[in-house]
């Protein structure tokens, strides 16, 4: 109540010391009052309904940032240039449409216009201005993205993390869900070290962006940082810090925008593991995949089917090349039977002769299955395999089979005549 009631007074004694106040409030239609002393910043002050649009509670100060973090970073620099064009010459309009944080996350966009006050010496003493919500008008810029609205979109994300840290190294400000993953309240955390559940390894990376950050408020840090969460798990988060002018112009905290970016590289990890263990079936079994883009005409293989034409990696297949490596008198049946197949629209299945960029012989299969899209036949996906060994193992057995198979007839050959030498004996024998 006492703040509600300094804000009254403050509101008179403007209206009697400068009647361009009341002109324009008169022209105004308005959703907050707010004040600003450029000699004294800690003197100025936001009405409560200004803290109600941002979603506080106006009589709880203890916690809440200050007005300085709650404005967009880039919109804190334009405002302050603005007033001060403003107090240096009042031909010069302070109207400006700002982004602040609201207490959930989101954006809460207002139309700010000041008047300038000066003394009875005519040197101005601050600007007294309202604020005009109009949110609504620019959401659809927040719909499509445009530039500067990255942070903005990223703020209700729970992987998205918002910090404010100050000079001393405290936190100032911490985003609800950076709150959730600690498991703490923010007012358990708020004016806690920076370094708090940083692990030890990674805490001069924070030295090294505090003192870069202060020293170029201009540019950007990045760096990724090993936090220690509530369930105990390291998370791998990646910061961007950046400084932030405050009202007098100097660079008083940094503002850091974090992504929890475990979950995305576990996954990154899973797949390049998924693609190793691919990579060495494909090995083993020596079988590799290919796709034709049949719009496109470009030719795809893994690296197993580049192994098996013993062909270099920086190697451009194509559908001529590729029939190219088959044996004469295999490539009309395997030209025949991949057009078939883009007709019929029906998967086929071949074995074939190749001969190898290093003019080897091998034998090889071919299955393939024709994608279509809209009635049309897009694409022609399949695998290859090298059965060179396979055909020689079962060569080796038909080779086999036939060396049995004589010897067998030679036996039963030799047997049948060995019975007839014996028959005839017997029956000499008996007529004698």
């Amino acid at each position: 109540m006492s703040c509600h009631l300094q804000t009254q007074d403050k509101f008179h004694e403007l209206l009697v010391q400068d009647p361009s106040i009341a002109q324009l409030i008169q022209t105004s239609s308005f959703d907050a009052l707010w004040f600003w002393n450029p000699h004294k910043p800690n003197e100025g002050w936001r009405s409560d309904s200004f803290w109600k649009l941002l979603g506080y509670d106006p009589e709880i100060t203890v916690g809440r940032p200050t007005c300085d973090e709650v404005i967009y970073p880039d919109d804190l620099m334009v405002t302050v240039q603005q007033a001060h064009l403003h107090l240096k010459n009042n031909q010069h309009p302070y109207d400006a449409t700002l982004r602040f944080y609201a207490q959930d996350g989101s954006i809460v966009w207002l139309r700010s216009r000041g008047q300038a006050i000066y003394n009875q010496a005519h040197q101005p003493i601050g600007l007294f201005g309202t604020y005009v919500n109009v949110t609504h008008l620019n959401q659809p810029v927040k719909d499509f993205g445009t530039s500067e609205s990255l942070n903005e979109l990223l703020l209700d994300n729970d992987d998205v993390y918002t910090i404010t840290i100050l000079r001393n190294g405290t936190y100032s400000y911490v985003s609800p869900s950076f709150c959730a993953d600690l498991g703490l309240d923010p007012r358990d955390i708020i004016g806690s070290s920076s370094l708090f559940a940083v692990i030890p390894e990674d805490q001069s990376k924070c030295a090294e962006a505090a003192k870069f950050c202060f020293n170029n408020p201009h540019q950007p840090f990045y760096t990724t940082l090993r936090k220690r969460f509530r369930d105990g798990t390291t998370y791998l988060t990646q910061w961007e810090f950046i400084g932030l002018f405050d009202i007098s112009g100097t660079v008083g905290k940094i503002l850091g925008i974090g992504t929890n970016v475990t979950r995305r590289i576990s996954a990154a990890a899973r797949q390049l593991y998924l693609t190793n263990l691919l990579n060495t079936t494909q090995a083993i079994a020596n079988i590799g995949g290919w796709e034709v883009d049949l719009v496109t005409e470009q030719v795809t293989w893994t690296d197993q089917v580049y192994k098996i034409h013993e062909v270099e990696a920086d190697f451009v297949p194509t559908l001529d090349n590729g029939f190219g490596f088959y044996h004469p008198d295999d490539r009309k049946a395997i030209e025949t039977t991949f057009a078939q197949s883009i007709q019929t629209r029906e998967p086929f299945d071949i074995v074939c002769r190749i001969i190898t960029a290093k003019n080897n012989l091998r034998w090889a299969r071919s299955s393939g299955r024709p994608t279509v899209h809209n009635g049309q036949v897009t694409h022609m996906t399949g695998v290859f395999q090298d059965i060179t060994q396979q055909m020689k193992t079962e060569q080796d057995l038909r080779n086999t089979l036939d060396e049995k198979t004589v010897l067998l007839n030679e036996i039963h050959h030799r047997v049948k005549n060995n019975l007839q030498v014996v028959a005839s004996l017997l029956n000499l024998q008996a007529r004698q």
